[in-house]
């Protein structure tokens, strides 16, 4: 059975398509009520759905946003998403997912996809040293806001939110020196991505701000996820620099990693070994060893992201050269049961790392 078209409806209800037109529109204005009805009872008894192609092609626009991420596997991003989701379909729109895997190659196809298809806007929640992603939507003049990306490159009809990984690790490495904690390890991602860059950078800044004698180490990973911090545990507790009382990991999934290869080894936790993560997923408070973590309102971030961008889609050609939005997003600790007094030590050992 063919799909009904508009012309039916109008059929049915006994008016004409530039009327229906303007029911569908909301443009009903001056209209008579009974007109109103014939039109309405029409669509229903038809079934009738707008073309989607037909309505871009009339309001030029196609009401679809494009969302390239990192890594769709990685909780972290799944309430980032559901915020994102929640005022997209709210304001008509439709999310266009793009899992770029830390991959710049890849995450170039799907920027040429999505100006292919011709998308009202992009949310970038990657990050990369090279400049690419946003470079290409510039020159194409598409609207987007990205996350945690300096202000300084871009231009345009764009926008950045900022998380603010200061705060949260500041008051994580307090927290441990508190704890009397002097050898303390950061597990943190790949240092081609920016926010690896300023984790590690904000971990050496808040050791440096204490005042106090420790010796730190980082361990760079591949990837974001659980086997990774496995093997950072593994690198840090048998490799040959003194082995840490504590550990700060860039995230949640390495940090449970951590407490997974620390407990198969044996190691007493968190006697032996304090543990903290970042990014506050589900799962940090439920599992066997409730975990210390950095949090962000992940939800909210995504409604901002996503808000910001549909307010840049209403914004005149000739305000784009405006100053770029930025909004920050802020981080605290929430101590759990995975951090506790560091064991006692022969200070003799303790180095400082510049």
């Amino acid at each position: 059975m063919a799909r009904p078209t508009i012309a039916d409806v109008a059929r049915a209800a006994g008016v004409s398509k530039s009327t229906v037109s303007r029911v569908l529109n909301g443009s009903e204005l001056h209209m008579r009520v009974g007109t109103r009805e014939r039109v309405m009872q029409a669509i229903a008894a038809l079934d009738y759905r707008p073309s989607q192609v037909a309505r871009s092609l009339a309001l030029k626009r196609s009401q679809t946003i494009g969302l390239l991420i990192s890594d769709i596997s990685d909780p972290f991003y799944a309430e980032i998403i559901l915020g994102m989701e929640s005022v997209a379909v709210a304001h008509g729109y439709d999310l266009f997912l793009c899992n770029t895997m830390y991959d710049t190659a890849r995450g170039m196809r799907f920027v040429y996809s999505l100006i292919d298809k011709q998308v009202d806007g992009v949310l970038v929640v990657t990050t990369s040293l090279e400049d690419d992603f946003v470079e290409e939507l510039m020159r194409h003049q598409i609207p987007f806001v990205a996350l945690d990306w300096p202000v300084e490159v871009v231009q345009g009809r764009a926008g950045i939110v900022t998380v603010d990984f200061e705060q949260g690790i500041h008051a994580a490495v307090e927290h441990l020196i508190q704890m009397e904690h002097r050898c303390i390890a950061l597990v943190n991602g790949p240092m081609h991505l920016r926010t690896s860059l300023r984790k590690h950078a904000a971990f050496l800044a808040a050791l440096s701000a204490s005042g106090r004698n420790k010796y730190a180490s980082v361990v760079e990973v591949r990837n974001m996820r659980i086997d990774d911090g496995r093997q950072a545990f593994y690198t840090l507790w048998n490799g040959p620099n003194q082995r840490p009382t504590a550990v700060l990991a860039a995230n949640d999934m390495l940090a449970i990693g951590v407490q997974w290869a620390a407990r198969n080894e044996g190691v007493s936790l968190p006697q032996e070994l304090s543990i903290i993560g970042f990014g506050d997923m589900p799962l940090a408070a439920q599992i066997s060893l409730p975990l210390t973590t950095i949090a962000l309102a992940r939800y909210e971030l995504g409604t901002t992201m996503m808000r910001m961008l549909l307010d840049l889609l209403q914004t005149d050609a000739d305000e784009w050269l405006a100053p770029t939005p930025c909004k920050h997003v802020e981080t605290h600790l929430i101590v759990r049961q995975s951090t506790t007094l560091a064991p006692p030590s022969d200070d003799s050992y303790i180095q400082v790392q510049r």
